[in-house]
């Protein structure tokens, strides 16, 4: 059964994201910003590590995570697999982000993505990303059989999708100020020692 329509329960953009915990592949319990570290978040939610549409979509985030890393932009995936079966996944497959268990469903529920209808309860697809307030600037609710690609949403970050409603004017001056302080020690003139 496809889903077209928002849970009323989600997130919607612009407001801030619920913090949550849920469990690393070791086990233990960590949570959304202590994940996000303080930089913005791709956050994806699969329906599972095993089916086939999920695990493309999680080596297409491999494949780009890189890129993300270099926009000061982490990914974290959330899935209800028991967190060995993950940690196995992760490393079996070279992942580098985090996936988190979410093994009792508790999170992808109170977030509205949980389909109970579908082998006993499986999320809906979703991405959402995050800006380092947690504060949600895109989200998107995928088809079971297609997802957002990663490219996608890398393009919204790279266009600052992802930064502060204020990081145009502040961010902007910050960096233009770091530049000129660089140029104007780049030609300062170098003293001779005698």
């Amino acid at each position: 059964m496809e889903r077209r329509n928002w849970d009323a329960r989600s997130p919607k953009t612009g407001e801030r994201a619920p913090d949550f915990e849920v469990l690393d592949e070791t086990g233990k319990t960590t949570t959304l910003s202590r994940l996000a570290g303080g930089e913005p978040v791709v956050l994806l939610f699969i329906r599972s590590h095993e089916a086939a549409v999920c695990l493309r979509q999680l080596l297409d985030y491999r494949d780009a995570t890189l890129s993300f890393r270099l926009l000061d932009t982490r990914i974290v995936c959330v899935a209800s697999a028991e967190p060995s079966l993950l940690a196995f996944f992760r490393h079996e497959r070279g992942i580098p982000f985090a996936i988190v268990s979410d093994h009792g469903k508790h999170v992808t529920g109170s977030w509205g993505l949980l389909d109970e209808h579908d082998h006993g309860g499986v999320a809906h697809p979703a991405t959402f990303v995050l800006d380092r307030n947690l504060v949600v600037r895109q989200r998107t609710l995928d088809a079971p059989a297609r997802r957002t690609s990663a490219d996608a949403i890398l393009h919204f970050v790279r266009r600052g999708g992802a930064a502060p409603r204020n990081f145009s004017t502040v961010g902007l001056g910050a960096r233009l100020h770091r530049a000129f302080q660089s140029l104007q020690q780049a030609f300062r003139p170098v003293r001779l020692v005698r």
